[in-house]
């Protein structure tokens, strides 16, 4: 379960304007609100730059874990959803090339095991072979549904969303 947002919390309430302002005051010490409100940076531009990291060819390899990022992301994570921007280490699953390491590990393990138990070298080659190539087959598909394109996509939308309610209800 999401943990409530400022985002979630509009959404609940929508077409109801003054609740709404009521909202965005109970929101009013985060700093990348603030920014917004006052017209500094808006919140898709600050979730922008926290996503520039995940674009391009840098959505399939993986990313170190950063924790200046992660804490912008935690603090941003209260306006919108955010669980997609966190850099959580190289090796968390959330790229295809990660997936792709851990298909080819779990598939590719227990043949090996299997063609060595036997002791037929012969049969070695084709495991081999048979299991890299299935392993990379399901680990882009896994790293392909597993990617965080939908979770950015969906802070992006989140964050364009409150922008607009600031202007809308002109939230100073």
């Amino acid at each position: 379960m999401e943990k409530p947002t400022l985002y979630s919390a509009l959404k609940n309430i929508e077409g109801m304007p003054k609740t709404q302002v009521n909202i965005f005051e109970h929101y009013r010490g985060n700093e990348y609100l603030e920014r917004a409100i006052h017209r500094e940076q808006s919140l898709k531009d600050v979730c922008t730059e926290l996503t520039a990291s995940f674009q391009g060819i840098n959505s399939y390899l993986p990313h170190f874990r950063d924790s200046a990022h992660n804490e912008r992301v935690k603090r941003m994570g209260e306006l919108i959803p955010a669980n997609g921007l966190y850099q959580n280490g190289v090796y968390y699953p959330d790229n295809k090339v990660t997936a792709i390491g851990y298909a080819a590990i779990s598939v590719f393990a227990p043949m090996m095991g299997q063609a060595l138990k036997e002791q037929g070298h012969e049969l070695v080659g084709a495991f081999v072979v048979g299991g890299l190539a299935m392993a990379g087959f399901g680990g882009f598909w896994f790293g392909f549904f597993s990617s965080r394109g939908r979770y950015v996509n969906h802070s992006l939308m989140s964050a364009t969303y409150i922008d607009c309610l600031i202007k809308e209800l002109e939230i100073k």
